[in-house]
């Protein structure tokens, strides 16, 4: 699954979860799976655990997450922290 499109331009997750394309480069380290939407739709996933330091110096660890259409169109980007 290539992950390729969009994202956020800055260095650390933006307050909606997006994050640097530059993620994308560890895109053979990820996991992708099927998973299956509220309307019933099959969609890939990938997954690739990760961690960001923020402009504070807090490191956060975590997966960033993919979600691919059918039509080949990223619809989410979110890097998702593990709980403390």
């Amino acid at each position: 699954m290539s992950a390729g499109l969009g994202g956020a331009a800055g260095n650390e997750p933006t307050p909606d979860g997006s994050f640097p394309e530059s993620v994308t480069a560890f895109e053979s380290a990820g996991t992708v799976r099927t998973i299956t939407g509220g309307d019933g739709v099959a969609r890939q996933m990938l997954e690739i655990p990760g961690s960001y330091a923020t402009s504070r110096g807090t490191i956060m660890d975590g997966v960033f997450q993919f979600i691919k259409e059918a039509d080949g169109a990223l619809n989410h980007r979110l890097f998702v922290p593990r709980p403390p």
